[in-house]
């Protein structure tokens, strides 16, 4: 049980970090969808909506504000993914993360580093 506490303790000091950071209004789908990004390499928009449980709108305006874009009537992020058209397909866009989305995911998972 002792070992569930500790999870359950490094869960939510993950959580606690992203509302420091971004305030207390910041969805837990945004965290997830961030989370769907790969450190090292970038993925389909396409694939994030497939795993996500929000709409394809849903996962555009989540996208669009870690992308810091368009945010006139939005919530304001530093930039912390890249949205890019797919070199080989024109239709598609990737996703990759920047140095800041990296910098902030391992942050916020070293509180699960002794869980």
């Amino acid at each position: 049980m002792e070992n569930f506490n500790d999870k359950k303790r490094g869960v939510m000091n993950v959580l606690l970090d992203i509302e420091r950071r971004f305030g207390t209004d910041v969805p837990v789908s945004m965290v997830d969808i961030l989370l769907m990004i790969p450190m090292n390499k970038p993925i389909p928009v396409q694939k994030i909506r497939q795993m996500s449980t929000l709409t394809e709108a849903g996962v555009s305006r989540v996208l669009a504000t870690l992308n810091a874009h368009n945010l006139k009537h939005r919530r304001q992020l530093d930039k912390l993914i890249e949205i890019y058209v797919d070199d080989t397909d024109r239709r598609y866009r990737n996703v990759k993360l920047t140095r800041l989305g990296k910098d902030l995911i391992y942050s916020v998972m070293r509180h699960l580093e002794n869980v």
